[in-house]
């Protein structure tokens, strides 16, 4: 009984999502079918975001004001870049409860524009809002020396009374 040589071809697809798919032929000439190719990778649309800035205001008898932005959905990640008049003033990071803070100390006076930008973060979508703002600090310190900051009005008033001790 002779022996009949059989040939068996193996053939690889290319490489896909990182693994080697060999593919054979059958015996006797009966061929598998060739899989389909591979499906499409998706990913999720991130999700959309709004930012908002609390009111700007100035904090009692000081030049300082809070920028408070609060990031929907709330969580940690991502950061806020805070601008005054389109110039970059901070940037900060976001908390877990979604609000990022800085502290600003105006230059000058008169209407300024805030503005904050979230970065964005895994599955989240940046956004960005504007806020109008008025400076107005007082020009006239009084006949005290008063500069609108109670600690350093204190110290003032103590190295008054100090030194009109001292020339008595």
């Amino acid at each position: 009984m002779a022996h009949r040589a059989t040939t068996r071809t193996v053939a690889a697809t290319a490489l896909a999502l990182g693994a080697l798919t060999l593919l054979g032929t059958g015996v006797a000439g009966t061929a598998y079918a060739a899989p389909s190719a591979p499906p499409a990778v998706q990913t999720a649309a991130n999700v959309a975001s709004t930012i908002t800035l609390d009111p700007i205001t100035a904090a009692p008898d000081t030049n300082e004001y809070a920028l408070k932005a609060k990031v929907t959905p709330a969580a940690a990640g991502g950061t806020v870049e805070f601008k005054v008049d389109n110039k970059v003033y901070y940037s900060t990071e976001v908390e877990t409860d979604g609000t990022a803070t800085v502290m600003w100390y105006p230059e000058t006076n008169g209407k300024h524009t805030i503005t904050a930008i979230f970065s964005g973060r895994d599955g989240v979508a940046g956004s960005t809002t504007t806020q109008q703002v008025t400076v107005t600090t007082s020009t006239d310190p009084g006949a005290t020396g008063s500069t609108g900051n109670d600690s350093v009005d204190s110290v003032l008033d103590k190295l008054r009374s100090l030194l009109a001790g001292l020339g008595s």
